[in-house]
């Protein structure tokens, strides 16, 4: 028996539909930063040192880099 895995985004928790083509957001866990890339294989196996995001697309890819640059602001100003 197939075992089927629903992915949604995580940023606006829109289902993924088969064929369709999404983007990851990649943090390592132990360092500052944020990447992004298309989805695929290079991130299996990996997912020990890296947080993974599903991302359906570039506005989504927006906001999550905006959520990310405002979160490193608001340390930065807790920090002064």
């Amino acid at each position: 028996m197939a075992i089927t895995t629903q992915v949604t985004c995580d940023v606006c928790g829109q289902q993924k539909k088969d064929g369709e083509s999404w983007l990851v957001a990649v943090r390592r866990i132990d360092a500052p930063g944020i990447g992004f890339g298309a989805e695929g294989a290079m991130y299996e196996g990996r997912s020990q040192d890296l947080a993974i995001e599903h991302i359906c697309g570039q506005g989504c890819a927006h906001t999550r880099l905006s959520r990310w640059l405002d979160s490193q602001l608001h340390q930065t100003t807790e920090a002064a």
